[in-house]
Formats: structure tokens, C-alpha cells, sequence
């Protein structure tokens, strides 16, 4: 090879490759920036990160939380056969995505023991809470034959008198 060719190589270039030989560790020199900044700034990085995880850590403990609630609740509901337990039940979970099933089971209970009144009272808090849900549109439903049901049983005692 010519010695003139040689040199050329063995020289060093201008720009972006000499700035990162020049830097320790033949970092470029945006990143031998960052590595300083982070260096200056490391305790704040260290706070923001301990913040970050820590926000991450109660988030996924409270979904947690959360969700074995969920389970309780639905297992307490398969559990219950009385009014009084149905109602228990719809005051410990009053806003757990399981409370609108809870409280239609509920008028359901009622309106199979003929307290025509309670009944109609918990579908349309149902209904009125709940409209988009389920158990809200199921009682809706159930509103109209409770009450059909109710000016029945009242026309039936009229028609004894």
C-alpha cells in the first residue's frame, strides 16, 4: 500500500467520529452528556424512579385488593338464600361490580316472598343505579310484572270484599 494512503487512514477524521474518540469509553458525545446528566443528577433519578414504583406498587396492590373483594362478594352471593343475608350483602359492597346482581337477587328474593312493595322498591333502585347493567335492564323488566303482579293481588282482595 502507498505511504500516502496509509497516513490518511491513520489520522483522525473531523466530526462525529472524533468527538466520540475523544470522549472516555469512545462514547458519542450526546451520550457521554446524558451519562453526566444522569451522574449530576443521579438522587432526583433515584426519587422520580422510588415514586414511580412505588405509585406502580399501591395501584396493583389496590387492584388486588379489589379484586378478592370482587371474589368474596360473588361467593357470598352463591352462599346466600335469605333476604336478610342479601341485604347484608348489599350494604358491605355497595360499589363492587358484583352490587347490581346482589341487589336484583334481592328484589327477586323479595318478590318470591310476595313483599310486592320492597320488591318494587329494589328493582327500581336497581334500575335507577344501574340502567346500562344487566341486572339493571333485567330489573326494569321485572318492575313491570311486580307491579302487574301488585294491582292483580289488589284487585283480587277487592273482588273478595
Amino acid at each position: 500500500m502507498p505511504k500516502a494512503e496509509k497516513e490518511e487512514k491513520d489520522t483522525p477524521e473531523t466530526g462525529d467520529e472524533a468527538k466520540a474518540e475523544a470522549q472516555p469509553g469512545g462514547l458519542p458525545d450526546w451520550a457521554a452528556k446524558t451519562v453526566e446528566f444522569l451522574k449530576k443528577y443521579q438522587n432526583v433519578f433515584y426519587a422520580a424512579v422510588t415514586v414511580v414504583l412505588l405509585a406502580w406498587f399501591i395501584v396493583k396492590f389496590r387492584a388486588t385488593q379489589r379484586e378478592k373483594e370482587e371474589n368474596e362478594a360473588s361467593w357470598q352471593l352463591s352462599q346466600a338464600t335469605s333476604v336478610d343475608a342479601l341485604r347484608a350483602l348489599a350494604e358491605k359492597y355497595p360499589d363492587l361490580s358484583a352490587s347490581p346482581v346482589i341487589h336484583f337477587t334481592l328484589a327477586n328474593r323479595l318478590f318470591e316472598e310476595q313483599k310486592l312493595d320492597e320488591a318494587i322498591a329494589e328493582y327500581e333502585k336497581t334500575n335507577a343505579k344501574w340502567p346500562d347493567s344487566l341486572a339493571g335492564k333485567l330489573a326494569g323488566q321485572r318492575l313491570k310484572t311486580a307491579k302487574d303482579n301488585k294491582a292483580f293481588s289488589l284487585q283480587a282482595k277487592l273482588d273478595l270484599l
